[in-house]
């Protein structure tokens, strides 16, 4: 359920939307890059998915999505995102649903982690976990939980 990659190196949000949808594609939870980047670009469209403190949510519902899957990007830089504290994003909790979910699970994963992310607690102690099987617990336990 819980998908982490570290050190990412993007210059802007449109680069890490095009790797979140090429990693899809190269993990196998999509089967079509094109298609979840234009869910990506479409959503951020409809308001921005940066939050505050260098996170940011975004989230791809589409048909080439096979399942419900969440992967933790920590950039190696933050990169300019559109946020409520006008801070540059560094930590991705990027959502991928597939169409037929988009009411259920979508709505479910998308409110426990913004509950999550509403925590300085829970947004430090993921900002100073470093290793991929720490966040992959981390997230995994927290998630599970709510």
């Amino acid at each position: 359920m819980v998908k982490v990659y570290l050190d990412g190196s993007f210059h802007t949000k449109e680069e890490v939307l095009d790797f979140l949808a090429d990693y899809a594609v190269n993990v196998s939870i999509a089967t079509k890059k094109e298609g979840i980047y234009s869910s990506f670009i479409a959503r951020e469209e409809q308001g921005s998915t940066g939050l505050l403190d260098g996170f940011a949510i975004p989230h791809a519902k589409n048909e080439e999505i096979k399942q419900a899957e969440i992967l933790f990007v920590k950039l190696t830089k933050p990169v300019k995102w559109e946020t409520i504290d006008n801070q540059p994003v560094q930590f991705i909790i990027a959502l991928f649903i597939p169409e037929k979910e988009a009411g259920t699970t979508h709505l479910k994963m998308l409110s426990q982690i913004a509950r999550l992310l509403m925590s300085e607690t829970f947004r430090n102690e993921l900002k100073h976990l470093s290793s991929q099987g720490e966040i992959e617990r981390y997230l995994t336990e927290k998630i599970v939980q709510e």
